[in-house]
């Protein structure tokens, strides 16, 4: 954590971890990251960026915490953290770009904003617009407050569930865990007005839902589902253009995040940011050993990446035989 007169700025929570290199146990630290949190970030006042270089030089400084390596994973290149460790001036520090993070600008109103995808995008949602409406009149609810875990919580759960990750179990319902995880986060940003949870209704009947993250100045659409009975209607689709339709309309909003870049949303054509991971190697003499092995490896895969490529092209090009 970062303060100051007393009074907290930032705050960057680290997992310390210790790992067996050889002989020696060495202590890492990285921000919680797994598969249900994407992208991470430092937490922190946007008036007192300037304790965001103090806090990590702090980290990298502090002996009594024995650290030798910091790693970021899931770090967008525009975010807080990104934007600093983009710039980060340490010797010993490599990055990786791991994916990219997707977003459409809602700077604008929405028919300019639909004006600028493709006309096939513009057909296919008015198409899908008549094809749902024989199920029943679209209407697009947003459950926030106590109605987002009384009512739209159930919703979300059945309307994932319907579908491929509820056959293969990987479904937020099927796990007590992620229950308990996400039930926890979206109450915890609830309260705080920074998570709601928006179902697209066709009829009676819900169609297609999302748990919408507040940060900043975009929304962050999240498990994105939809039922697979009705997939040629295109609902999840159906349902962005309900999200993005209201974050035009909010001057509050400047963007609609997909997280990360699912394929299906460049018919929106969002725009691409790098999503990075930074590994920083700390100072002292187990620092510098874990910086020159890693540089070692890193020669070593680059070297050996032209060798595998070429071997690649020929066994995938027709007419020509792989070498001996």
């Amino acid at each position: 954590t970062a303060r100051q007169a007393g009074r907290l700025v930032a705050v960057l929570p680290l997992e310390v971890r210790t790992r067996r290199v050889g002989p020696l146990a060495v202590r890492m630290a990285s921000p919680p990251c797994n598969p249900h949190m994407p992208l991470s970030d430092i937490t922190m006042d946007p008036a007192h960026a300037a304790a965001e270089p103090a806090l990590f030089d702090w980290l990298l400084g502090a002996s009594r915490l024995g650290i030798a390596r910091f790693d970021f994973s899931g770090i967008a290149d525009d975010a807080a953290l990104g934007q600093w460790l983009g710039g980060f001036s340490a010797t010993r520090h490599r990055t990786l770009r791991t994916s990219e993070a997707a977003r459409i600008d809602t700077r604008m109103d929405y028919d300019s904003l639909i004006k600028a995808v493709s006309s096939k995008h513009r057909s296919n949602l008015s198409r899908s617009t008549k094809r749902a409406e024989t199920i029943g009149a679209l209407r697009y609810e947003v459950y926030a407050g106590e109605a987002m875990l009384a009512e739209g919580w159930p919703l979300l759960l059945e309307i994932e569930a319907s579908g491929w990750k509820g056959r293969a179990g990987t479904a937020i319902g099927n796990d007590a865990g992620l229950q308990r995880f996400y039930r926890a986060a979206a109450q915890a940003l609830g309260d705080t007005g920074h998570c709601s949870i928006g179902v697209l209704w066709f009829g009676d009947r819900p169609a297609a839902a999302g748990l919408l993250l507040t940060s900043g100045r975009a929304v962050y659409a999240h498990k994105v589902g939809y039922r697979e009975e009705w997939s040629a209607m295109g609902p999840g689709h159906l349902l962005v253009r309900e999200i993005v339709q209201r974050a035009c309309a909010d001057p509050a909003l400047d963007a609609v995040s997909l997280v990360l870049h699912p394929p299906w949303s460049d018919v929106w054509r969002p725009s691409l940011t790098p999503v990075t991971h930074h590994s920083v190697f700390g100072r002292g003499l187990l620092a510098a050993a874990l910086w020159q092995v890693a540089q070692f490896k890193a020669r070593r895969a680059a070297a050996a990446a032209p060798a595998e490529a070429a071997e690649t092209a020929a066994d995938t090009t027709p007419g020509v035989a792989p070498p001996a």
